[in-house]
């Protein structure tokens, strides 16, 4: 991504240090510009997210932010770094990975996984609000708006091949060897293992509730299906 978008144009492609300047600021940063104490606000998507904001680049330069809600004397201020008025369509695209990836944490609930090339897409959200353990729903995209209007819905065989070969090489990492994770902190190995939890947890129920929709599909004789049908396990 800095190779992509600064390498070359802003920074040296060479010098290490200014990499690792960009990355603090893109880390710190509201979009493109460092704002402060905005940018103390921590991250949150779905009920939990408790502000809105303008687009930071408005004809008048002015930059508006508000609460969503009631927010509760001593609730945190929490705003979403990934559905944000300056995130566009990426928004679809960026995901619970990808928050990991540019800003080095595990998100709470809602979680979303998009694999381009595979044609997957889903979210992982709570139909009882607190709860992390239980209740857990899968939605399909049939409520998004994607850019060229398109519906990738569940995943067919080939995708929930994907997804529990990608929970095959999650539940390998704990057969690293010390010599193997010599180079690793404490804290950065306990957010992998707290990532590799959630996505083996998630992947799992995303799978089960794709084949519920294969299973429908085939019942039905039909080759594609609402996602209306694939609705969480409790009620099936």
């Amino acid at each position: 991504w800095i190779d992509d978008y600064f390498k070359g144009s802003c920074i040296s492609p060479i010098d290490p240090f200014q990499e690792h300047l960009v990355a603090l600021v893109k880390q710190r940063s509201f979009d493109d510009s460092l704002l402060p104490l905005w940018d103390m606000v921590n991250h949150a998507n779905g009920p939990h997210a408790n502000i809105k904001e303008t687009s930071l680049h408005n004809d008048d330069g002015i930059n508006i932010m508000w609460s969503s809600r009631a927010i509760q004397k001593g609730e945190e201020v929490l705003m979403s770094y990934n559905r944000c008025a300056d995130c566009k369509l990426v928004a679809n695209e960026w995901g619970t990975p990808e928050i990991l990836r540019d800003f080095g944490f595990v998100e709470g609930y809602p979680h979303r996984y998009y694999f381009e090339e595979e044609e997957i897409w889903f979210e992982i959200v709570d139909s009882v609000p607190g709860n992390d353990e239980e209740g857990k729903q899968v939605l399909w995209d049939d409520h998004i708006i994607w850019e060229d209007g398109s519906f990738i819905g569940p995943p067919g065989r080939k995708g929930i091949e994907y997804l529990r070969a990608e929970i095959d090489k999650f539940e390998a990492i704990e057969k690293l060897t010390e010599e193997e994770l010599r180079h690793v902190a404490l804290n950065e190995w306990n957010t992998i293992m707290r990532y590799k939890e959630t996505v083996v947890k998630d992947f799992r129920l995303a799978i089960k509730e794709a084949e519920k929709v294969l299973e429908l599909s085939e019942y039905y004789g039909s080759s594609e299906l609402s996602a209306d049908a694939a609705i969480s396990s409790d009620e099936l």
